[in-house]
């Protein structure tokens, strides 16, 4: 929460989001509350990996645009 710069209701709203589309669960194990990465999740994860991959610009694509 703290390495993030989230308040405490900001994050609360955040995971609240995530679990109505799907990508979390909410666990209550003991009284207390986890969190945990569904396979929708996980699918979006790597998609997301993937598409940032396919953005990324390195120099030598960069050069070649110029030349166009």
């Amino acid at each position: 929460m703290y390495k993030s710069n989230l308040s405490y209701s900001q994050l609360q709203r955040y995971l609240a989001f995530l679990v109505s589309i799907g990508l979390l669960d909410k666990e209550n194990v003991g009284g207390t509350e986890f969190f945990k990465l569904t396979k929708k999740g996980d699918d979006f994860l790597k998609e997301y990996q993937q598409i940032k991959r396919l953005l990324a610009v390195g120099p030598a694509w960069s050069e070649d645009l110029g030349r166009l």
